[in-house]
């Protein structure tokens, strides 16, 4: 005995709704590791984050390596660890 049911309109729209609901998620929570790289004081808690960062995106490889190779090379001049030791009144 079959017992599937079609979707009706509305629950396509619900399952859509749910499925951008669940990226807006994934976006805020890459967003929030990536804060905590940034934010990162010592290179031990950089260290932490940026392992943190990488679990997180690892859904997306491409993703991960272009940061790897643009961003983080770069991380002197916008990490707290680094920026922090000279004075910058904030900029």
């Amino acid at each position: 005995m079959d017992c599937r049911v079609k979707a009706k309109p509305t629950d396509a729209k619900e399952v859509k709704e749910a499925n951008e609901e669940k990226h807006c998620d994934l976006v805020k929570k890459i967003v929030r590791v990536w804060r905590e790289v940034v934010d990162s004081t010592t290179e031990d808690s950089y260290a932490s984050a940026l392992l943190k960062f990488k679990e997180v995106c690892e859904p997306f490889p491409k993703f991960v390596e272009y940061v790897e190779t643009t961003v983080f090379p770069i991380k002197k001049q916008f990490v707290r660890e680094w920026t922090n030791k000279f004075l910058h009144l904030g900029c």
